[in-house]
């Protein structure tokens, strides 16, 4: 399923940015506005000149709308960052009642940690410096710049000087009598100062836009990539890798470094405290060993008829080292809590790693040991419909089929009909589809890639280039009676068990050759015994014999007494 690393340490990469910036000016540019006010009303007052009162509508409609915009986002920031906010609360500036905020945005945050990362911003905006490096917590903090925030900021203080020259002309205007000021001195003024004001306005509320994305962001628990760029992150990756402790490494090298994946693997934290929005980027550090991960399908073995036999107590999955040696098991859970980057995992919450003298249900075949049956707990199960299980990324399903009739359609090619029983693994090119009676099998157009190697070898796919269909099983206990108990338990769900073919035949073997005696054993017994008490009859009567036999008395020779003479 891809490479697993486990998540040895973590590096904080702090990000803060004072949001009260874009309030400097923003008085100024009120009082200025007002004074252009006085100003179109006094002069219109005395002179009744239509030619002004255009431009000084023209001021207020252009200088109102940006107004409102301004102060219309200023609430949106404000009630994102305070659910208690009020708009009738603020008269003046822009953040005025953020300063009254102090609370956790997104993630999570100790109040020890918070008042620890104040005070080092606070040196470093003291220091007027942009990074802080703190070895001892493993945390650089860095002053964020933001470019369209910090060129707005540029903009209104290069204006700011020029506006208060005009401020200071209006007010000199004012003072003397408005009957000495012609028409078309009145109109270029005017021209000269709502020009110098648009800009001003045009600039501030593009900044405060700005920090609204930002905002929005934050309350998402996700920094804007406005924040630092991609060059940016690069060096200050590249410096606290420098600082790194022997053994973990940075999730991914430099010269791939992607702020999508950055910002994935990452985990964030954003609090807001004293006008300053603080990001904490959490980066994990790996260990320099990589593990292969590999998640162990669940596969029953057919017993007898609609019985099958599959494994409960094994993991969801399993992170093998190369050398074989060690190994990882990670429940659904933990794998889930993963950070996934393409087919990397990046896993934080691991409990143990294992050698491989450990016994672990469904481990020991993957590295080539035998099973050990008394640590595994074997369920038997009742399956009266065909299961079909797709392999992750690939066109290859697994099935569990109880004798099922099903069809194939190809593009431009007749149907093929094919019986599937048992179990086993079955193949589908892109441009076919197969219908079996509750199911059908669309495969993807684009394989995304192959499987890492066959689990099986085909030795049915002759004469199907449309199919691929390998029978793995065979029927075990054939003559086993099994109970009630054991067939009445129903199969919904096979992600829950794991195991493979070949490990499961092998211990329902051992289980066999303890627990069961076929019946063509007991019969061999039967006539063994019956030729070996036929040697031992024949052998006891043989003996029998011989010793009645050599058992008798020798009987004595006697001569006759009377010798009967030769007659001659």
């Amino acid at each position: 399923m891809g490479t697993v690393h486990p998540v040895v340490n973590e590096f904080k990469l702090v990000t803060f940015l004072n949001i009260s910036a874009l309030d400097t000016n923003h008085n100024d540019i009120v009082a200025f506005h007002k004074q252009l006010e006085i100003f179109c009303n006094q002069y219109i007052w005395v002179h009744q000149s239509t030619a002004v009162l255009s431009s000084c509508e023209w001021m207020k409609s252009s200088t109102t709308s940006i107004f409102h915009q301004i102060e219309q986002v200023k609430g949106e920031i404000l009630g994102s960052l305070d659910s208690n906010y009020q708009p009738t609360r603020v008269r003046r500036g822009l953040f005025n009642a953020v300063g009254r905020i102090s609370k956790v945005l997104f993630g999570v945050c100790s109040d020890e940690d918070a008042e620890f990362l104040n005070s080092k911003i606070s040196e470093l905006s003291n220091a007027r410096t942009d990074t802080l490096n703190i070895l001892e917590a493993q945390t650089r903090i860095v002053r964020a710049t933001v470019t369209d925030i910090n060129s707005t900021l540029t903009t209104i203080s290069k204006e700011r000087k020029n506006m208060g020259d005009l401020v200071t002309q209006l007010s000199e205007k004012l003072g003397k009598s408005l009957s000495t000021l012609s028409e078309l001195d009145a109109r270029e003024m005017l021209s000269e100062q709502v020009t110098g004001i648009s800009l001003l306005l045009t600039q501030q509320a593009f900044g405060i836009q700005k920090l609204l994305h930002i905002v929005n962001s934050a309350i998402h628990g996700q920094a804007h990539p406005s924040l630092m760029t991609h060059r940016q992150y690069v060096e200050h990756l590249r410096e606290i890798q420098l600082t790194l402790p022997i053994g973990s490494n940075l999730p991914f090298p430099l010269e791939k470094f992607s702020i999508t994946k950055f910002i994935q693997v990452t985990q964030v934290s954003i609090l807001l405290a004293n006008n300053t929005l603080i990001f904490i980027q959490k980066i994990p550090l790996i260990s320099s060993n990589s593990y292969k991960g590999y998640r162990l399908i669940p596969f029953p073995v057919r017993q007898q008829g609609q019985t099958y036999a599959i494994f409960t107590s094994v993991p969801s999955a399993l992170a093998l080292s190369s050398n074989r040696e060690y190994f990882i098991p990670l429940t659904e859970s933990q794998l889930g809590n993963c950070k996934r980057i393409d087919t990397s995992f990046y896993c934080s919450q691991i409990m143990c790693m294992y050698s491989s003298t450990n016994t672990i249900c469904g481990v020991n075949s993957l590295l080539g040991l035998k099973e050990n049956s008394s640590v595994c707990k074997v369920q038997y199960v009742k399956i009266t419909n065909s299961i079909f299980s797709r392999l992750e990324l690939t066109n290859t399903w697994l099935y569990v089929s109880v004798s099922e009739n099903v069809a194939i359609k190809c593009d431009n090619e007749d149907p093929h009909n094919i019986i599937l029983n048992g179990t086993g693994q079955l193949t589908l090119n892109p441009q076919c589809v197969l219908y079996a009676k509750q199911t059908i099998l669309f495969p993807s157009q684009t394989i995304v890639r192959n499987s890492s190697q066959n689990l099986y070898n085909p030795t049915q796919s002759e004469g199907l280039g449309s199919l691929l269909v390998t029978n793995i099983s065979q029927d075990l206990f054939e003559s086993h009676n099994f109970s009630e108990s054991q067939n009445g338990i129903g199969l919904e769900d096979l992600s829950r068990h794991s195991k493979s073919l070949k490990e499961i035949e092998e211990l329902i073997k051992v289980e066999r050759n303890k627990n069961y005696t076929p019946k063509e054993s007991n019969l061999y017994l039967i006539i063994s015994l019956i030729i070996i008490l036929t040697i031992l009859i024949t052998l006891l009567s043989s003996l029998f014999c011989f010793v009645k036999y050599t058992a008798r008395k020798p009987i004595m020779y006697q001569p006759r007494d009377v010798v009967a003479e030769t007659q001659i």
